[in-house]
């Protein structure tokens, strides 16, 4: 592959010299693209089936029950603990019981702002 040059830009004939150059380039890399992708269906095509699929993708379809097999195994899972090893009662997830302490965090919130802001009805509506 030849160097960019670093020199003023090409015209006249040398600028047309490189276009064909590397629209020559452009369409011989695209057929060979082309023809590697048809040569790739036709083989899987007339592959021998196993089953009711080429051996191939029957291949593929393996190793990715395997891996997956592998990966979420029983022998993966998260630790479980007794129930005994509880110490305190269970915390609730999300808001459910936490309201109260929201609220009251919220108003406290809005009292510092409205003591920090000139008009104080403004800060306690927003």
């Amino acid at each position: 592959m030849r160097e960019s040059k670093t020199g003023p830009p090409l015209s006249g004939s040398a600028a047309e010299q490189e276009m064909r150059r590397l629209t020559r380039r452009s369409f011989i890399t695209g057929a060979g693209a082309t023809l590697t992708g048809l040569g790739a269906w036709q083989w899987l095509a007339s592959a021998n089936p196993e089953g009711d699929l080429p051996w191939p993708l029957r291949r593929v379809l393996r190793f990715n029950q395997e891996l997956g097999e592998r990966l979420f195994s029983s022998s993966r899972l998260a630790p479980t603990f007794p129930a005994e090893s509880v110490q305190n009662p269970a915390r609730i997830n999300g808001l459910v019981g936490l309201a109260n302490e929201i609220l009251k965090l919220a108003a406290a919130y809005r009292a510092h702002r409205a003591r920090r802001q000139p008009n104080a009805w403004s800060a306690i509506s927003a």
